[in-house]
């Protein structure tokens, strides 16, 4: 399993996680500290594609804003 902090997260913050399915393909998780699963990527046929995969995530997360919809 490959490991990957979010970029300009704070460590303690998130973090994806690079996973294989019972098929062998590659996908990954971006899991909260509580736990608490909040994101899982498509399949990759690679573990390259899924690390290619979190790296464009984090790079496109970093300029994202963020909406607080927990009151909607």
């Amino acid at each position: 399993m490959i490991r990957l902090l979010l970029a300009g997260v704070n460590k303690n913050e998130a973090r994806f996680d690079c996973k294989k399915s019972n098929d062998g393909k590659d996908y990954f998780v971006l899991t909260a500290t509580n736990g608490q699963t909040v994101g899982k990527s498509q399949m990759y046929k690679s573990e390259s594609g899924c690390s290619n995969g979190v790296q464009s995530v984090a790079k496109s997360a970093a300029d994202a804003s963020v909406v607080d919809e927990s009151d909607t």
